[in-house]
């Protein structure tokens, strides 16, 4: 009876070995895929498209894209990967970056800018589950800079614009035109 519950066991462990090492590679060849790269790129096209035009169609949202793009400065070295428009439950921008800047140096720029510029640093997080974060608030507005976990970007700059109560401001022009 030992002999078979060796071999049980012993097969368990293989199976368990051959099925992990499947599974790896499979998610090695999927992302290398060119079937799988075609539709990510076709994803990631509708995702621009829909935020360019949802910038277009809100005045809160262009507010919110002058803030981050145009009044808060860029860290040095930071290379645009994206921007994505949040529900309409929130008056959202999100903004992706690639940079091999070390977190420490974007972290002390960022504080530096900010404080100086009237703005709290209510949260950070970091060394913990998840990306590094800072979040700043001033007025109604809340910016949170993150490092780590974010797929093909290194840095996000979330851009909120924050009801009296300090909660996420839904997007009333964009309800409207999709009512």
């Amino acid at each position: 009876m030992k002999g078979v519950e060796l071999f049980a066991k012993t097969s368990l462990i293989v199976n368990t070995a051959f099925l992990s090492l499947v599974v790896i590679c499979l998610a090695g060849c999927v992302r290398s895929n060119p079937i799988f790269r075609k539709l990510a790129e076709k994803e990631e096209a509708k995702r621009i498209k829909h935020t360019d035009e949802e910038v277009a169609k809100s005045p809160e949202l262009q507010e919110l894209d002058g803030l981050c793009t145009k009044e808060i400065p860029l860290f040095d070295g930071f290379v645009p990967n994206g921007r994505f428009a949040g529900p309409t439950s929130t008056t959202s921008l999100t903004y992706f970056y690639r940079s091999p800047a070390a977190y420490a140096r974007v972290k002390a720029f960022y504080v530096s800018y900010f404080s100086q510029n009237g703005w709290m640093l209510t949260r950070q997080k970091e060394n913990s589950w998840g990306p590094d974060e800072l979040e700043f608030k001033k007025a109604n507005y809340r910016i949170i800079i993150s490092h780590g976990g974010l797929g093909d970007a290194d840095y996000a700059m979330d851009c909120d614009k924050l009801s009296e109560s300090g909660e996420p401001l839904p997007n009333k022009s964009l309800q409207v035109s999709r009512d």
